[in-house]
């Protein structure tokens, strides 16, 4: 069973992918923004699990969740400022972030053995169900974003839907 932090990350993470992937000029701001916020509000639900605990986090675990957030935050203040290739790197640093934060939740959770056996195995199952949430959410608010922008085109849809495949 996946811990509920490792899922609120992973799902950060994932929103990313699809903002990273997506051509920045195919897709609206609007779209790109709401990428980022819903990253933001999963890393905040993390940060309310992750300062509420029993342990106090360990200095490894904070700059993890630091750097997903700055990645995010940057991510969406790019978006802000219309600068769309600049935005698309920080997503992308956000995704690899979030998926190294994600497994390193998910292995502190594992049986001490389990979690030593294959690490790449768990770094990679981590980096799909990271890109499976995201992607399939993202993509569903493409479609609907299609439908009632007038400006966009079916490519970003048919590209994620590729990439997703």
């Amino acid at each position: 069973m996946i811990p509920t932090e490792t899922f609120l990350v992973l799902f950060a993470g994932g929103t990313m992918l699809s903002a990273a992937l997506v051509h920045p000029r195919s897709v609206t701001l609007r779209w790109l923004r709401l990428a980022g916020l819903i990253a933001l509000a999963m890393l905040g639900l993390e940060g309310f699990f992750l300062f509420r605990r029993d342990l106090p986090a360990g200095r490894g675990e904070l700059m993890l969740f630091g750097l997903c957030a700055a990645a995010v935050l940057a991510q969406i203040g790019f978006v802000q400022v219309a600068w769309r290739k600049t935005q698309r790197l920080f997503a992308a640093i956000g995704f690899v972030a979030t998926v190294v934060f994600g497994q390193w939740l998910l292995r502190s959770n594992l049986d001490p053995r389990a979690a030593q056996t294959i690490p790449a195995a768990i770094v990679a199952a981590c980096a799909l169900a990271s890109a499976t949430m995201g992607l399939a959410v993202m993509d569903m608010l493409l479609g609907h974003a299609y439908l009632n922008a007038a400006e966009m085109t079916m490519a970003p849809f048919r590209r994620l839907n590729a990439l997703a495949a």
